[in-house]
C-alpha cells in the first residue's frame, strides 16, 4: 500500500501492529486543500493460499466475521477479517477508527466494482468451497471533509497461527488508576465449544502461574472474549504481566506479555468554552478556559467531530509534576475553514502514562457567508493568445454584498481580466474570460475573489501550461498519388512541438493514431500506411488522408490533407494458346490473371509483332486471385511474336496511366522446322566410373524441344533432374554435366544424345565412344614398426597394403616414396589383379633421423598410362628415426647446499631430436623436468634444481639423465652426493659501547638464525690482526631468531684508534678457515673506537718532613700511545673541611718515558699534599698519585 492523492484528499495506508499477527489496516484521508471534499472510499483485498487442498470458507458470529481453512494445513490456523467496530474503549491506549459501512466476501467476477461490493443482507452470507483466490471487498459512506481535516477509517485483520486456540488482547499497553480494578479483555480464538479452560496469568519475573480469578470457565463458541483481572494496582508503577489459556487436556495457548501503566488520573475542568448562542466566523477563535490537574506531564486532545465523523485532531502540553500539580490556562482553538454547521470539540487530558481524564465537551456553530464551493479552468493547457475561462460557483446570503472574481498570473500585480457578481443567496456560476499570456511553460495563475475594499477573501493558484500548437510539415516518400492496394504509403512528418503528443491519421472514415516525443523540440515520424492492413481498396473516386497532431496537453496543430487513388495493376499469370497453330482459324486461347480491384472493367489486347494492337476481349474484375476467361486469335501464315496484357484503357489509343497496364505475357506462335544438334566432346574419352562427361551442345530449332541420351542404345538421365533435358530458345550454346551411371563399370562404351522438338520433330544423332578406366585405391596400410632407433645399420619396415582395382586385363605396379619431394621407387612390378588384394613387402630405409617422416605409397596402371586415373592416390604413413640421448656432466664443485638454494647443474646432451632432463632426490623424482633443444644434435646448458624445503641435515644423492621426446633414455645417468647444510647467519649485531678503554668490558650482542636443529654454533671474534678466537656457542633451533650476548676478549692489547671487529658463527669449533660453503655465517663487521687511559707510576723522595722552601724531584713514568700532560697540584684543607686545589706545573709527553719534576716546598708551615694526574688528548684521565707534605709521615694513595 503506497500514500496516494485525489484532488487534495491525500491517502495514507497504515499498519497498526497490535500483535506479530493481530493488525489493523487503517486509511488516514485527509483534506490538504482550501475547500471541503466529498469522497466515499473502497478497499479490495486478494486472498491466496498456497498449495491448498479441499480448501473451504467458514462464517461465524452470525455472519459478521470469517476465516478461511483448507485440509492440507491444521484447521486451527485461520486468517479473519472482522469488519466490525473497533475495540471497545476501556482504559487502553485506543486505536480511534471508523468501520466499514459494507463488506461483502467471495469471488469477484469480471465487471464488477471490486472495490465497493456489498451484501445488502445476513442472508447472502454463506458459506462456499475453495475459497482460493477468494476476495473481500469493504467500504465507507461518503464523507465530507473540511480544509484541514482528516478521519480514519480501518478494519481488523487477525492470523490464527501460534496455537490450536490463541488470545489476543485487546491491547498491550493499559493506563489503570491507583486502586481500581484493573481488566485486560482478549479475543479467544479456535475454542472447541464444550472444553474448559482455564485463564492463567503470572507476573514477569515470577515463575508460578495463578489462576486468574480463581475460576475457569465452559466455552460455549468458537470465537469468545474474556477478561482478565485482579491485577495488583495499590501502587504507582509500571507493571508487566504473561497470561495464557489452558484446556481441559493441559494444552496451552500461545503466551501474550501485557503492560499497566498504575498512576493517579489527571482532572480536567472546562471552565469556559464555546456559546452556543453565538455563530462563529473562520476568521474567529474560541478561548477555552480549562482547569488542569495532574503529577506528570499533561496532553490535552482537541477532537473536533461534525456529527460522528471525526474532523480535526489536535494536541497541546502542560508542563506539570509532583511540586506542580495544578495550572488553569486558555487555549484559543482556531476555526480556519470551517463551513456553516453545528461542531462538539472534545476535550481530554492524558498523563505520561496514558492515563486519561473525564471528557469535556462544548458545542458551537458556523456561518460561511460566503462559499465558494468550486473553482478551476475550463482547461489546462493553452496556446498563446486563447481564450482562457475560469469559473466556479459561489453562494453568498448576503444580498447586498457585490463581489469580484479576478484572473492573474500568480507572480503579477495587475489582473488579466475581472467579472463582478451579485449575490442571490443560491449556489450561482460564475466565470471570468481573458487572452493567453505569450509566455511559455507552466505558469500558475490566481483566481481571487474581493468586496468592495478590494482585499482578496479567497484566492485559489492554479497552474497552467501555456504552449505553442505543433507545426506539422511533411515529404511524400512514396511518389505518386495511385498506389496498389498492397502497398504502402511512406511520409516523412517533421513536427516541431516542445512536448509529447499523438499524431491522428484519418482515410475516409478510418482514424488511427501514432504517439510521439520530440526531442530539441522536433520529432521526425516516418509514417507507413499499409492499404491492405486498413483494408483501403480500389474505388472510383479518390480517397482522402488527413494528418494533424495533437500535443499532450490536447493543442493540435495545423491539418495536412493528402487526396490519392488506389489502383492495382492487373497480374497476368499465363496464356493457355499452342505454340504452333493453324493459320487463318480461330484458335481458343485461355488467359490467367489475379486482379485485386473489384468492379474494375478490364480489356484484354494483343500487340502483334510490335506494330498492330488488337483489343480481343473486355471483362470485370471480381477482386480476387485465378481469375479466368477464354477468347479467341485469328493468325495468317508466319512466324509472330505476340505481346498479351490488360487495361483499364477501353481505346488502346488512349494514354497509359500510372497502373493502368497489367504485365505483358509474350508469345511465339510459329511453323516447325527439324531441330539440328551439335556436340563438342572431350579429347580424352578415358573416365572413371563415378566421374562427369563434360561436354558443349548446341541446340538449333525455331522450338522448343526435348534432349535425350543414351548409352549403348539405353536411354538415360531420365530421373535426373540435374542433366538438362530441355531446350526452349531458337539456339542454345550449353555445357552440361553427364555422370556416368553405376551400371557401367569399365571398358568401352557408345555415348548417342538427339534432339526432338515439342511437335516430335527428331535431329539426328550426335554419336561418340568412350572409355571406363577406374582409379585404383590403397584402402589401408600398415608400416611395422614406426619407431626406429638408428645404430648405424640400415632401417627395414613391413608394409602391408590392403588395395582394391576395379577393372579387368590391367597391369598395375606398387610404389613408394620419402615425403613429398623424395623420388618414386617400384616395389612390385606389374601384375593383374581384379577386386579387394593384399600387397605384402620390406622396404629399406636408408634415413638416419626424422621426426615425422612421411613414407607415401602409390598404386599405378601401367596399362593406361595416359589415363588421369592411371595413379592411386598416395596413401601415407608417419614413421620416427631417432638416437639415443647421450649425456656428460661434472657434480657441482659447492657441496652443501641449504634452504631456498637452488643446485646449478651443467651439463652437454648429445641428442638428434629434442627432450627433457629428469632429476631424482635419493631416488625419487622432484618433477622439475627441464626440456632442452638441440642445435646440431648438441646442447649445453646449465639447468637449476630448487632443493624441496623438508630436507634436513646431512647427505643426500641428485641423479639426472635424459629422455628424448620419442620415450628414450639414455643409457648413462650421472649421481651426485650433496651435503644439505643451512649456513648460519648473524643479523642486527652490536657492541656494547663504540668508544672503551683498552681495560673495559665490551660485549656483542645480536641475533642468530640457523635453519638446522640443534647444531652447536660457536661464535668467533676476530680483532683487527689478531686470530680468531671462540668466544661463546649457542644450540640452533631450527629458523628460530636466537639472541646472544657474548664479552670480547683480548681487548687490552689493543693501541687507540678505530679498530674493526668481525663477528663470525660456525659449525666447527676448531677453526674458520678451509671448511665447506655452509660451515661459517659471513663476517659481521664492526668498528670500535680505542681511546686508553694512560698509566703513570710516580716515585716521590722517602723523607716526610719538609722545611719551607725545600727542594725535591719528583720521577714519573708514563705508559701511553696518545700525547697527553702530566698535572701537579697543591691540594689544601681549609678548616671548615673544603679542598682547594692549585695547578704549579704541566708536563707534555708524547710517547712512553720517565719525565722528572723539581719541586720547591711552599714557604709557610701547613700540612698540604702533592698530587699528581696524566690527561689524555680526549679527556682519558689516568690514576692519580699523591704526597702528603708535613705530615708525620709520607702518604701515597691512588684516588
Amino acid at each position: 500500500m503506497n500514500t496516494g492523492t485525489y484532488k487534495d484528499l491525500i491517502v495514507i495506508p497504515d499498519l497498526d501492529k497490535l500483535t506479530e499477527n493481530d493488525i489493523f489496516v487503517n486509511f488516514i484521508v485527509r483534506n490538504t486543500g482550501t475547500e471541503p471534499r466529498t469522497f466515499s472510499l473502497g478497499a479490495f483485498t486478494h486472498i491466496n493460499f498456497l498449495n491448498t487442498v479441499n480448501s473451504a470458507k467458514k462464517f461465524i458470529n452470525n455472519g459478521r466475521s470469517f476465516y478461511f481453512y483448507t485440509s492440507q494445513s491444521p484447521t486451527w490456523r485461520k486468517l479473519s477479517f472482522d469488519h466490525n467496530s473497533q475495540l471497545n474503549e476501556r482504559y487502553t491506549v485506543t486505536r480511534d477508527y471508523t468501520p466499514p459501512s459494507y463488506s461483502w466476501y467471495g469471488h469477484i467476477q469480471l465487471g464488477d466494482d471490486k472495490y465497493f461490493m456489498k451484501f445488502n443482507s445476513d442472508s447472502d452470507m454463506t458459506d462456499f468451497s475453495n475459497p482460493d483466490g477468494a476476495q473481500t471487498s469493504y467500504s465507507w459512506k461518503d464523507i465530507t471533509l473540511q480544509p484541514e481535516q482528516q478521519v480514519i477509517l480501518g478494519t481488523h485483520i487477525t492470523f490464527l497461527m501460534k496455537s490450536e486456540f490463541q488470545i489476543i488482547p485487546e491491547s498491550n499497553l493499559y493506563a489503570v488508576k491507583t486502586g481500581t480494578a484493573a481488566e485486560c479483555m482478549t479475543y479467544l480464538k479456535g475454542l472447541t465449544p464444550g472444553i474448559r479452560y482455564k485463564p492463567m496469568s503470572k507476573l514477569v519475573g515470577s515463575d508460578q502461574w495463578i489462576l486468574n480469578q480463581n475460576m475457569d470457565f465452559s466455552a460455549g463458541k468458537s470465537n469468545d472474549r474474556w477478561g482478565y483481572k485482579q491485577f495488583d494496582t495499590s501502587n504507582t508503577g509500571r507493571y508487566q504481566y504473561d497470561i495464557k489459556l489452558v484446556n481441559a487436556n493441559g494444552q496451552d495457548s500461545n503466551i501474550e506479555r501485557i503492560t499497566f501503566t498504575v498512576s493517579t488520573p489527571p482532572t480536567l475542568s472546562l471552565e469556559s468554552g464555546a456559546d452556543i448562542s453565538t455563530t462563529y466566523k473562520d476568521t474567529e477563535t474560541i478561548p477555552l478556559t480549562l482547569a488542569i490537574g495532574g503529577d506528570s506531564r499533561i496532553t490535552v486532545r482537541f477532537s473536533l467531530f461534525s456529527g460522528t465523523y471525526q474532523i480535526k485532531q489536535t494536541e497541546e502540553t502542560v508542563e506539570l509534576d509532583t511540586t506542580k500539580t495544578s495550572e488553569t490556562k486558555t487555549f484559543h482553538y482556531s476555526l480556519k475553514n470551517l463551513r456553516s454547521g453545528r461542531y462538539t470539540l472534545k476535550i481530554i487530558c492524558l498523563n505520561d502514562y496514558g492515563l486519561k481524564s473525564d471528557e469535556k465537551t462544548t458545542d458551537f456553530k458556523m456561518d460561511y457567508q460566503t462559499y465558494i464551493a468550486s473553482a478551476s479552468f475550463d482547461k489546462t493547457v493553452y496556446y498563446p493568445g486563447e481564450i482562457i475561462t475560469a469559473k466556479g460557483q459561489v453562494q453568498e446570503t448576503d444580498e447586498h454584498q457585490t463581489i469580484t472574481f479576478h484572473v492573474k498570473l500568480s507572480d503579477s500585480v495587475a489582473d488579466l481580466n475581472t467579472t463582478k457578481y451579485t449575490p442571490t443567496g443560491k449556489m450561482d456560476d460564475f466565470s471570468v474570460t481573458c487572452k493567453a499570456p505569450s509566455t511559455l511553460g507552466l505558469l500558475n495563475f490566481d483566481i481571487y475573489a474581493t468586496y468592495d475594499d478590494n482585499v482578496p477573501f479567497f484566492t485559489q493558484t492554479f497552474q497552467l501550461r501555456i504552449t505553442d500548437k505543433p507545426n506539422l510539415t511533411y515529404t511524400q516518400i512514396t511518389p505518386g498519388k495511385v498506389f496498389m492496394y498492397n502497398e504502402t504509403i511512406i511520409f516523412d512528418l517533421n513536427l516541431n512541438d516542445e512536448s509529447n503528443g499523438t499524431i491522428y491519421f484519418s482515410i475516409d472514415n478510418q482514424t488511427f493514431s501514432e504517439s510521439y516525443s520530440t526531442s530539441n523540440n522536433n520529432f521526425i515520424y516516418h509514417l507507413n500506411i499499409n492499404f491492405q492492413q486498413r483494408n483501403i481498396v480500389y474505388s472510383k473516386t479518390n480517397h482522402l488522408l488527413t494528418i494533424y497532431a495533437q500535443d499532450e496537453f490536447g493543442v493540435q496543430s495545423n491539418s495536412i490533407n493528402f487526396p490519392f487513388t488506389v489502383l492495382t495493376p492487373s497480374n497476368l499469370k499465363s496464356i493457355e494458346i499452342p505454340d504452333r497453330i493453324e493459320p487463318n482459324t480461330d484458335t481458343k486461347m485461355t488467359v490467367h490473371f489475379d486482379d485485386h480491384d473489384n468492379t474494375k472493367k478490364l480489356y484484354f489486347y494483343a500487340q502483334i509483332n510490335d506494330e498492330i494492337t488488337e483489343q480481343l476481349y473486355e471483362t470485370t474484375s471480381n477482386g480476387g486471385d485465378r481469375q479466368s476467361f477464354d477468347c479467341n486469335i485469328n493468325l495468317q501464315s508466319g512466324n509472330y511474336n505476340i505481346k498479351f496484357f490488360l487495361s483499364t484503357r477501353y481505346d488502346s489509343s488512349m494514354a497509359i496511366s500510372t497502373n493502368s497496364e497489367s504485365n505483358p505475357i509474350t508469345k511465339s506462335i510459329i511453323s516447325t522446322k527439324v531441330p539440328q544438334i551439335q556436340i563438342n566432346w572431350p579429347e580424352i574419352m578415358k573416365f572413371g566410373s563415378q566421374e562427369n562427361i563434360r561436354i558443349e551442345l548446341t541446340a538449333i530449332d525455331e522450338n522448343s524441344g526435348a534432349i535425350h541420351y543414351y548409352i549403348d542404345n539405353i536411354e538415360q538421365y531420365l530421373n535426373d533432374n540435374d542433366v538438362l533435358k530441355r531446350y526452349t530458345n531458337k539456339t542454345i550454346n550449353q555445357e552440361i554435366l553427364l555422370p556416368i551411371p553405376d551400371t557401367f563399370k569399365f571398358g568401352s562404351h557408345q555415348m548417342m544424345i538427339k534432339l526432338i522438338d515439342d511437335f516430335n520433330q527428331e535431329s539426328q544423332p550426335a554419336q561418340k565412344e568412350f572409355y571406363i578406366i577406374n582409379k585404383p585405391l590403397i584402402k589401408n596400410l600398415i608400416i611395422e614398426p614406426k619407431k626406429f632407433i638408428y645404430s648405424g645399420s640400415p632401417l627395414t619396415a613391413k608394409v602391408a597394403a590392403q588395395c582394391y582395382n576395379a577393372d579387368e586385363n590391367r597391369g598395375l605396379a606398387f610404389y613408394w616414396k620419402v615425403g613429398e619431394n623424395g623420388e618414386f621407387t617400384k616395389l612390385i612390378d606389374s601384375f593383374v589383379k581384379i577386386g579387394d588384394f593384399t600387397l605384402e613387402q620390406n622396404v629399406e630405409i636408408t634415413q638416419t633421423s626424422g621426426k615425422d617422416l612421411s613414407l607415401i605409397f602409390y598404386l599405378y596402371d601401367e596399362t593406361n598410362r595416359d589415363s588421369k586415373n592411371a595413379i592411386s592416390e598416395g596413401y601415407t604413413e608417419k614413421i620416427n628415426i631417432t638416437r639415443i640421448p647421450e649425456i656428460s656432466s661434472d657434480c657441482p664443485l659447492m657441496k652443501s647446499f641449504g634452504i631456498n638454494e637452488t643446485v646449478n647443474l651443467e651439463m652437454k646432451i648429445i641428442d638428434d631430436t629434442n627432450g627433457r632432463i629428469k632429476f631424482f632426490l635419493n631416488d625419487d623424482d622432484l618433477g622439475q623436468d627441464y626440456l632442452y633443444n638441440t642445435t646440431n644434435g648438441i646442447s649445453n646448458f646449465s639447468a637449476p634444481v630448487n632443493l624441496p624445503n623438508n630436507l634436513t641435515r646431512g647427505k643426500f644423492n641428485i641423479s639426472y639423465y635424459p629422455i628424448d621426446e620419442f620415450g628414450y633414455k639414455s643409457n648413462d645417468e650421472i649421481r651426485c652426493e650433496l651435503l644439505f647444510k643451512n649456513k648460519p647467519k648473524l643479523s642486527n649485531l652490536k657492541l656494547s659501547k663504540s668508544r672503551a678503554d683498552n681495560d673495559d668490558k665490551i660485549y656483542v650482542y645480536g641475533y642468530l638464525i640457523d635453519y638446522d636443529f640443534n647444531k652447536t654454533i660457536y661464535i668467533y671474534q676476530k680483532i683487527g690482526n689478531q686470530q680468531p678466537k671462540v668466544i661463546g656457542n649457542l644450540t640452533s633451533q631450527g629458523g628460530s631468531s636466537q639472541y646472544f650476548r657474548m664479552y670480547l676478549e683480548d681487548m687490552v692489547y689493543l693501541k687507540s684508534g678505530n679498530t674493526s671487529i668481525d663477528i663470525i658463527a660456525s659449525d666447527n669449533e676448531k677453526t674458520i678457515y678451509n671448511l665447506d660453503s655452509h660451515a661459517t655465517s659471513d663476517p659481521y663487521r664492526l668498528y670500535i673506537d680505542m681511546v686508553n687511559n694512560p698509566d703513570i707510576f710516580v716515585e716521590f723522595p722517602a723523607d716526610q718532613f719538609y722545611s719551607p722552601g725545600e727542594e725535591f724531584d719528583i720521577i714519573i713514568n708514563v705508559t701511553a700511545d696518545l700525547q697527553g700532560q702530566i698535572k701537579i697540584y697543591e691540594v689544601v684543607s681549609g678548616m671548615w673541611g673544603n679542598i682547594e686545589a692549585t695547578e704549579i706545573a704541566t708536563i707534555t709527553y708524547t710517547k712512553s718515558d720517565v719525565y722528572t719534576h723539581h719541586y720547591k716546598c711552599i714557604n709557610e708551615i701547613k700540612d698540604y699534599q702533592i698530587a699528581v694526574q696524566a690527561e689524555g688528548p680526549k679527556l682519558s684521565n689516568s690514576m692519580r698519585f699523591t704526597k702528603d707534605i708535613g705530615c708525620p709521615k709520607v702518604c701515597l694513595a691512588q684516588t
